[in-house]
C-alpha cells in the first residue's frame, strides 16, 4: 500500500513539476494582426484607398490604376508601431492590362505613403511579375525600399518557371519580416536562399501593409493574412527548462525515498 501511495505521489509531483516547467519556458504565441477574405461589396473600414481604385465583389478586391496617377494601392495599419515582426500571406490573380502588365505589388512595414508617386513615403515593397509580362522580361521579382521619393533595390531577379512554379495569373505570395531581415516565397518556393538584409542605418522596423497593381493594370486579391512572428526562445528560456527538469528529478527522488 505504501508503495502504491509512493507511485501516486510520484506521478502527481511529476505532472505538477512539468506544468511549472512548461509555464516558465513557454514562448509567446503568434498573434493574428489581420485576416480579410474581401467578402461583401466594399472594403472593411480599416482599409484606405491610397492610390487608384479598388472594387470588392465575388470574394476579391480588384485594384487598378488610371492614366492619371497610374498605380493603385489599398493600405491598412500605416505607421502602426505594434506591427513589427510579422508574416504576410496573400493570394493574387494578375488580370493584366495596358501592355500585358501582369503583376502584383505588395507593400509592408508601411510607415508613411504619400499620394504622389509610389516611391513617396517610407516602406518596403515587393514587385512581382508573372510569365505573361508581355514584351518585358517575363517573370521576375524585386524587393525595394522607398525612402521619401527615392527607391532603392535590396534584392531581386528573374524567375525561371521550370525551377520556381510561378503561374501566369494565380499565385500565393508570402513575406516574412523580422528586424531588418526579409524572406519571400511564391507558391511555397523560396525566392530568397538567405535573408535579404536592409543595411540602412535606420531600417523600417514597423508599419502596416498595402496591396495593389502598377500602372493601369488590374490585380485581384483573394485574401490577406498578417500574423506576428513567435520569438525564438532566449538562452534564459532553456535555463528555465533545465531548472524545471531539475525540480522534476529532485521531487522524484524525494518521493522514492
Amino acid at each position: 500500500m505504501k508503495s502504491s501511495n509512493n507511485h501516486i505521489t510520484l506521478i502527481r509531483n511529476f505532472f505538477s513539476s512539468l506544468v511549472l516547467c512548461l509555464s516558465l519556458s513557454a514562448p509567446a504565441v503568434a498573434e493574428i494582426l489581420l485576416a480579410d477574405d474581401f467578402s461583401g461589396t466594399s472594403l472593411a473600414p480599416n482599409w484606405t484607398i491610397q492610390r487608384g481604385f479598388a472594387d470588392v465583389s465575388g470574394g476579391y478586391v480588384d485594384t487598378y490604376g488610371s492614366t492619371t496617377g497610374r498605380d493603385s494601392a489599398i493600405e491598412t495599419a500605416v505607421g502602426n508601431p505594434d506591427w513589427t515582426d510579422y508574416h504576410l500571406s496573400t493570394r493574387f490573380i494578375a488580370d493584366g492590362g495596358g501592355n500585358n502588365w501582369y503583376n502584383t505589388i505588395v507593400n509592408f512595414r508601411v510607415q508613411e505613403h504619400n499620394i504622389g508617386s509610389w516611391t513617396e513615403g517610407h516602406y518596403y515593397s515587393i514587385l512581382l511579375t508573372t510569365p505573361l509580362w508581355g514584351s518585358h522580361e517575363g517573370a521576375g521579382w524585386g524587393l525595394y525600399r522607398a525612402d521619401g521619393g527615392s527607391s532603392f533595390s535590396l534584392a531581386g531577379g528573374t524567375i525561371d518557371p521550370s525551377v520556381v512554379p510561378i503561374n501566369d495569373r494565380d499565385n500565393v505570395l508570402d513575406i516574412w519580416a523580422v528586424g531588418n531581415q526579409f524572406w519571400v516565397s511564391i507558391n511555397g518556393y523560396s525566392l530568397t536562399s538567405s535573408p535579404v538584409v536592409d543595411n540602412h542605418p535606420n531600417p523600417y522596423l514597423y508599419g502596416g501593409i498595402g496591396l495593389g497593381a502598377i500602372w493601369e493594370s488590374h490585380t485581384r486579391y483573394d485574401y490577406v493574412t498578417v500574423g506576428t512572428m513567435a520569438p525564438v526562445p532566449e538562452p534564459t528560456t532553456y535555463l528555465l527548462l533545465l531548472a524545471g527538469l531539475g525540480i522534476i528529478i529532485l521531487r522524484s527522488r524525494s518521493s522514492w525515498n
